[in-house]
């Protein structure tokens, strides 16, 4: 199925876009629910200048059938951050470092100013949400040794820290690195206060 292509109306889908603009176009994470609702939006005039922007990042983050290229920019960089030692290895990925961040629209606040900034953020920070309701419900991320029993909820919980943290915070020196990658760092930190309130120690130990 082409998620580019509007389709019948489903009563999930109604029930989504009865959120208030924009709430309906960041509660989903299926691209075709949020294409829905940002069509809408459009042809009502909600935000013209913001939902401009909004449909230039959908159309880079889903554009490609069955990829979300968000989630796909984000495990290369735990990737870089895991696997690429020092300057010297640094440069034999370069091209795909600047893949990356293309792939995470780090040149719309270049584009489009403050608005490209705002959207590009509530746009990561949804990203990171979408990862972190993906590592909370997979019995894999939060098994333990040999698939047998389930990790403590302060365990799972430091775990998700350690992988936002070596995303946002671990890219090796070599790397040539945008400035607006401090939106992803933004966003990631405010992304795990919102889901563990009380965990906030947590992540600050390991970004302080």
């Amino acid at each position: 199925m082409d998620i580019n292509k509007m389709n019948i109306v489903t009563a999930e889908e109604e029930e989504t876009i009865k959120f208030e603009w924009p709430q309906a176009y960041y509660l989903p994470t299926d691209g075709k629910l949020r294409k829905v609702a940002l069509d809408r939006a459009i042809v009502e005039g909600l935000e013209p200048e913001n939902d401009k922007i909004r449909m230039e990042i959908w159309e880079r983050r889903y554009g490609k059938p069955g990829v979300d290229e968000f989630l796909a920019g984000y495990m290369s960089l735990s990737y870089y951050a895991t696997a690429v030692k020092g300057s010297f290895m640094a440069r034999f990925h370069k091209k795909d470092m600047k893949e990356t961040q293309e792939k995470l629209c780090y040149d719309i606040p270049g584009k489009y100013g403050k608005a490209g900034e705002d959207m590009l953020y509530l746009e990561l920070y949804h990203m990171v949400d979408y990862y972190i309701e993906i590592c909370l419900k997979d019995k894999k991320y939060g098994g333990l040794v040999m698939g047998i029993g389930s990790m403590k909820r302060e365990n799972l919980i430091n775990k998700i820290a350690s992988d936002i943290c070596r995303v946002c915070y671990g890219i090796p020196s070599g790397f040539e690195v945008l400035p607006t990658h401090k939106l992803l760092q933004k966003a990631g930190v405010q992304c795990f206060y919102d889901h563990f309130p009380e965990s906030r120690n947590i992540i600050d130990e390991k970004i302080s």
